[in-house]
Order: C-alpha cells, then sequence, then structure tokens
C-alpha cells in the first residue's frame, strides 16, 4: 500500500506536504503510510 501511495504521489509530482494538505492531514501520516505501510487503519 506505501509503495503505490509514493508511486501515485510521485506520477502526480506531489511532495509529502503537498499530498498531505490536500488530505487535511500531516506530512507525518503521509511519511508513515508510504514507509510503514503495515501500520495504516482503515480509518486513515
Amino acid at each position: 500500500m506505501g509503495v503505490m501511495l509514493r508511486q501515485a504521489r510521485d506520477a502526480a509530482g506531489l511532495s509529502q506536504e503537498e499530498l498531505a494538505h490536500r488530505l487535511k492531514t500531516k506530512k507525518t501520516t503521509i511519511s508513515r503510510i508510504e514507509n510503514h505501510a503495515e501500520d495504516i487503519k482503515l480509518s486513515t
């Protein structure tokens, strides 16, 4: 899941910060998902 998120974000030309802003979340959340996808909750 994290790899797919990173690939999609890169393809869209977005930084983690830009994506977080669009999703109304924090950059650390995006980073955590991309690097430790096993910790993702469905609510996220």
